[in-house]
């Protein structure tokens, strides 16, 4: 499993409501409607397509994959990434 963020150019029920669907529990809203955290198997193309990305099925998004984190956030959101960072296979 791996971490990617995946971020809308503006709010976006369609993609919100498939990725809490598609990925209950291994993902984390970050910004209301429009920008996630998700643990996916596979690469940036796999959850971009398993989203409906490519045909526009829910609009439009960006899908990275994260490499590494830092930053200043809520303690939520840092208490969710170490657990499916510490779950896959990047370590800490």
């Amino acid at each position: 499993m791996a971490i990617f963020t995946v971020t809308a150019f503006e709010e976006n029920k369609l993609l919100e409501e498939r990725i809490a669907f598609e990925f209950p529990g291994d993902s984390y809203e970050i910004m209301p409607g429009s920008s996630w955290l998700v643990s996916a198997a596979g690469t940036s193309i796999d959850l971009s397509e398993r989203l409906g990305l490519p045909k526009g099925d829910v609009g439009s998004a960006i899908v990275t994959r994260v490499e590494g984190y830092h930053g200043r956030a809520p303690t939520p959101v840092w208490e969710w990434i170490k657990a499916k960072w510490e779950g896959s296979s990047h370590g800490v």
